[in-house]
């Protein structure tokens, strides 16, 4: 029997067939006491489209969760972000997103929009407006690209050379890249004539197509959709409106309509004149077929959650207008209760309560009483549904397990067998009292015992995920582009100025022009350009290397003479602890298990992987000393509770030492909750303990009561004795002073060592520091259940007052971040003075510890609710209630410190808003306007920061290697220092470098032509390419990722990939030097290794007569023999290097 059938309220029968019949009647009515899964299983089934609203966000959620399970289709529909605030950048991800919500409702495509009272009393565009301004474009159809260019322009994206970054497209020759702003990869449509011959959508760093489509929707990045009348009419009004205000507030009404009139009609800045088209605006209702049903959970609680916003709106409409941020015409844009009344009239509703309740939106016309029994929550609680089944199975229910696939299914039905809950496996539940468990999918089930029918989904057994998001890994090396500083392996720093194609002998080849100290210039032939390595090490501009000395070559040396000595203590270190005999941990127990799946998210792998490597670890015998990094909020502290948990089920102690009291509590904090249950006590050491509590904290670690303790450097006095102390749990070791560390050495000699570390370590270092330093790492961030609203807007003392205000008043905490420390006095004065009931703190790094911590604290505790700061909370705790941050200067930071900053808020289920305002006296640069506009749509990590990020890389290259360390990362920058580093690593291990440096000369045009190429940053990248290739394979890789991009390489492209090849082959066999002229061609050695080495002698050999070697101390090979030109001799010296790569690698 099908599931679908089990579940229809006419065949359960009673009450829920009548409930059916009346709602399809088209009659009203209310459904009491039933749990969040029988509402959403009843509202799915009564046969119609549902709009479910909700009182707020977090039962929004909850319920999508729980009515996604029963309904596939349905959809969420969240509220515009904040109407009132004029901003310069918008997230259009989210404007997309509900656009394609209002799509589909109108085209009937979903079953189900869960929302709530703020989108239902919103303004909406016209459905038949909305649906003629989507474009559709399928394989085969003809369309005009010109037409289609001013479409998209029409839709609101920016056309631009390269479609880099969401909400613009670019057009070369036949073929048009749009990036969507609610898409992760942008979409390349190709051309044959006005023919559409593919859409891909490809991977915008690699340039490799992802996926194929035969069609696809375009949604335009706007929600305005207005004609140029009605645009020019608005602008017009709100002028007049403006003009009628006082002096202060018009002024600032002044610059706002100067904006928007400068940005035009397709900018989404518009919605501020929504006051003067609402006219052209529908409500929600628009959207529903005739017969829709309106579901209200709670009706009450919406009326009031409605006039409680609808308050707010009108007080901040007044005192908004005072400073010119609104206009009194505001006030009106939003529908009231009586409004919402008379929208949802014609359509039939159902009203769901806990308890019986007056219906406050309407009367319905007859109240259900149905009958359920809401499961239990058997997540980590076996015994329960063990003992629920048993006694499903005496009282005669039918059961369905609906596991979601076969493996699940399976191994839940052999455990009940196991217990002796007799149940059979099906792939269709059949009638009957029995107990079926089935691979069905079905999140949360219901339970009805007077239909005699239980119905228990997979969540409600498995522990669900807690939503997280993978990240793509970054490159290991950066590309630099035009105007960058680089790093050249011989020639030191230089600035990369342009690229300038020159003629050698008959060809022409492309050349990287560096400029050096003095204006010398360095000309880098384009197959070289591994040679060449952004400069990141500094945020100060670095000083150019002279063009011909042996500075560099100097600096290189000193760098790697203290690279060696670091690398060889590192390796000695290594070496010593492998030898020290540690405590050799039992394997993971059932109660390890059972504490690790108990964690409230689902593993990202990062925390899976770094958590079974410091298990190992453990399991080892030996003294453990891992470093484990990752940002704040990616779950450093859940895998270090993981090795303290280990550490006392075998018997012995453990401490968490934090650098602050504040972190020191919230470690204290999260280890109480994770540990209560199990019976485990965590001790508390810091100076805001009295004597008498350390005092008693202490007897009880010194005999053993109690196991673990968090705590400040208060742990590292001469009195402190532990019971058998087994780890010890370091977080942001860097931040302790020298008197500190030294005393952590000695305690750090015989006990398992695990270092937390909140900034990121590069990928490129941990590679090159494998197998001398323990390094885990995690990488994969926490997926936000509730995004954050992200403003890009002017700071006013409006913006100011009303942000904090409405902050406040939810009981929130606010960072207003002011990186001056000269000033910041008056700002949190000017805030006193704005929002008087604001207890503000302030803090910066000048301020002397104690001083810093107390006020750090005082916010943590909630004691104050607004703080005042510079960027030192870019690696601060965890403040649950800190939900809006406010920047001011945004355009002075970096695109890496906004995004950190950033994620200081939103950490919890509650809406969390970011301002990163500027200067209204201040014009902001043009790169500026760009970098904090692409914070709008990049919640993940996206092409232009994944270069920013490098910055935060290089901190976390200085904490992990020390102060020196990093003083030379800014010498010769972080990636000529990776090499170097590597080098050092590999001399160490007696891994000899095989490679050498190649000179390739050939007689043929080899360059990129820029009518194929024309963005000089793109030709650059490509030329990285083609110097890191290594097989033919991966040349003609390269050339049909190029074909698919760009249309077919030209011939001087082909040789450019080839050349590149070769060179790329003969450093890897030892040839320095290949010379393939109009006649002839020749490949000479750097060294003898050919005659060390059969493998150089079969390869040649194999080609008969056609090869021959000098016999030299510099051997060279000549394969003048070969028939064709020079073409055909690029194939042959190809061929031949191949060949020895192959031979001599097998030999060896």
């Amino acid at each position: 029997m099908k599931l679908e059938e089990l579940l229809s309220l006419r065949s359960l029968g009673g009450d829920f067939a009548e409930l059916y019949d009346f709602v399809n009647a088209g009659k009203s009515c209310a459904a009491v006491a039933l749990g969040p899964s029988e509402r959403a299983h009843i509202a799915t089934h009564l046969g119609r489209f549902v709009l479910y609203v909700v009182p707020d966000s977090p039962t929004q959620n909850m319920m999508f969760e729980r009515i996604s399970g029963f309904c596939p289709s349905a959809l969420v529909l969240d509220p515009k972000d904040d109407l009132l605030i004029y901003r310069k950048a918008f997230q259009h991800s989210r404007i997309t997103a509900r656009l394609k919500v209002l799509a589909a409702m109108a085209r009937g495509e979903a079953g189900c929009v869960i929302t709530t009272p703020q989108a239902l009393a919103e303004y909406y565009p016209d459905p038949e407006r909305l649906l003629d301004s989507i474009l559709h474009v399928k394989t085969g159809d003809t369309l005009d690209l010109m037409d289609l260019t001013d479409k998209l322009t029409e839709m609101g994206y920016v056309r631009e050379a390269r479609a880099d970054e969401k909400s613009s497209f670019s057009l070369a020759g036949d073929t048009l890249v749009v990036f969507p702003p609610d898409s992760d990869l942008p979409v390349r449509i190709s051309f044959w004539g006005d023919e559409v011959e593919s859409i891909k959508l490809y991977d915008p760093e690699s340039m490799i197509t992802v996926a194929e489509k035969n069609e696809m929707e375009i949604f335009p990045c706007n929600d305005l959709l207005l004609t140029e009348k009605e645009w020019t009419s608005a602008l017009d009004k709100a002028g007049k409106e403006s003009a009628k205000g006082k002096a202060k507030s018009g002024e600032r009404r002044g610059a706002i309509l100067a904006d928007l009139e400068a940005a035009g009609r397709r900018d989404q800045g518009g919605q501020w004149l929504l006051p003067f088209y609402k006219n052209t605006r529908v409500n929600l209702t628009a959207y529903l077929p005739e017969n829709s049903l309106i579901a209200l959970e709670e009706d009450g609680l919406i009326v009031d959650k409605l006039g409680l916003y609808l308050e707010e709106h009108a007080q901040r409409v007044k005192a908004l207008s005072e400073d010119g941020e609104t206009l009194p015409a505001h006030a009106k844009i939003l529908f009231g209760a009586d409004d919402i009344r008379r929208m949802i009239a014609p359509f039939a509703k159902t009203a769901f309560y806990s308890i019986t309740s007056t219906a406050r939106l309407f009367d319905p016309q007859r109240i259900f009483k149905l009958r359920c029994s809401p499961l239990s929550d058997y997540t980590l609680n076996y015994k329960a549904l063990y003992n629920d089944l048993r006694n499903f199975r005496s009282g005669g229910v039918n059961v369905i397990l609906c596991m979601g696939d076969s493996r699940t299914a399976h191994t839940i039905a052999d455990s009940l067998n196991g217990e002796e809950i007799l149940c059979r496996y099906e792939d269709e539940p059949s009638q009957g009292s029995a107990i079926h468990v089935t691979p069905l999918r079905l999140n949360r089930g219901v339970c009805y015992p007077g239909c005699k029918l239980a119905i228990i989904g997979r969540d409600d057994i498995i522990r669900r995920s807690g939503g997280r998001i993978t990240t793509r890994a970054r490159a290991a090396f950066s590309v630099p582009k035009m105007g960058d500083y680089v790093v050249h392996d011989v020639h030191g720093i230089g600035r990369c100025v342009g690229i300038r194609r020159m003629a050698m002998r008959d060809s022409e080849r492309d050349y990287i022009s560096i400029e050096y100290a003095g204006g010398a210039m360095l000309y880098v032939p384009i197959d070289q350009t591994e040679r060449l390595s952004r400069y990141s090490g500094s945020e100060k501009a670095p000083k150019l290397s002279k063009l011909g000395g042996k500075d560099f070559e100097k600096l290189k040396e000193s760098v790697k003479k203290s690279l060696r000595e670091m690398a060889t203590n590192l390796v000695k270190l290594y070496a010593e602890r492998m030898q020290v005999k540690g405590f050799k941990y039992s394997p993971d127990t059932s109660i390890q298990t059972e504490f690790e799946q108990s964690f409230e998210y689902e593993d990202t792998p990062d925390q899976t992987r770094a958590t079974q490597e410091i298990k190992a670890d453990m399991e080892r015998g030996i003294v453990m000393d891992r470093l484990l990094c990752g940002d704040v909020g990616y779950g450093k502290t859940e895998v270090a509770l993981r090795a303290v948990f280990k550490t006392v089920t075998d018997g012995k102690s453990a401490v968490i030492l934090a650098p602050t009291t504040v972190l020191a509590r919230q470690h204290y904090n999260t280890a109480s909750a994770r540990f209560a249950p199990y019976g485990l006590k965590v001790e508390l050491l810091t100076r805001f303990q009295s004597k008498e509590e350390i005092k008693a904290s202490l007897d009880r670690l010194a005999t053993g009561k109690s196991l673990i303790a968090v705590a400040t450097h208060r742990i590292l006095g001469k009195d402190v004795r532990f019971y058998d102390l087994g780890l010890l749990v370091l977080d942001e070791e860097q931040r302790f002073g020298v008197e500190q560390k030294e005393k952590l050495k000695l305690v750090k000699k015989n006990v398992n060592v695990l270092t937390l570390s909140a900034t990121p370590i590069p990928r490129t270092l941990n590679m090159a520091l494998t197998g001398i330093r323990d390094i885990s790492v995690l990488e994969t961030p926490p997926k936000n259940r509730l995004p954050v609203q992200t403003y890009v807007t002017e700071l006013t003392d409006a913006l100011l007052k009303d942000a904090i205000s409405r902050e406040i008043a939810r009981g929130g905490q606010v960072y207003v971040l002011f990186n001056r420390v000269q000033g910041i006095e008056h700002m949190a004065d000017k805030i006193a003075s704005l929002v008087p009931e604001a207890k503000i703190v302030v803090g910066h790094g000048q301020m002397d510890s104690v001083t810093l911590e107390d006020a750090l604290r005082a916010f943590y505790n909630r004691q104050a609710n607004v703080m005042v700061c510079t960027t030192i909370i870019e690696n601060g705790v965890d403040v649950e209630g800190a939900n809006t941050l406010i920047v001011c200067d945004a355009d002075k930071l970096g695109l890496a410190q906004l995004y950190q900053l950033r994620g200081r808020v939103g950490r919890r289920d509650r809406m969390a808003y970011a301002y990163f305002t500027t200067d209204p006296s201040h014009v902001i640069t043009t790169d500026a306007v760009k970098r904090l506009k692409s914070l709008m749509d990049y919640t993940e990590l996206g092409s232009g920061f994944k270069i920013a990020m490098r910055d935060l890389e290089i901190r976390g290259a200085g904490n992990v290697l020390g102060r020196e360390q990093h003083g030379h990362i800014e010498k010769v920058g972080y990636d000529m220092y990776c090499k170097l580093l590597a080098e050092c690593v590999d001399e160490l291990r007696g891994v000899k470098g095989g490679d050498v440096e190649a000179e390739v000369t050939v007689d043929a045009d080899a360059y990129l032509d820029s009518r194929y190429i024309a963005d000089v940053d793109d030709k650059l990248k490509v030329y990285r390419e083609i110097s890191e290739l290594s097989s033919r394979e991966e040349a003609d890789g390269l050339l049909k990722k190029l074909s698919v991009t760009y249309g077919k390489p030209p011939e001087e492209l082909e040789n450019l990939v080839t050349i590149g090849l070769i060179r790329s082959l003969a450093c890897k066999v030892g040839i320095e030097k290949v010379v393939i002229p109009a006649r002839g061609g020749s490949m000479t050695f750097a060294d003898g290794r050919i005659y060390r080495d059969e493998g150089y002698l079969e390869a040649i050999s194999s080609f008969g007569g056609k090869v021959s070697v000098t016999a030299e101390d510099k051997p060279r090979i000549v394969f003048d023999k070969f028939a064709g030109g020079v073409k055909e001799k690029m194939k042959t010296a190809e061929e031949i290097l191949t060949k020895i790569y192959v031979l001599t690698r097998k030999n060896n």
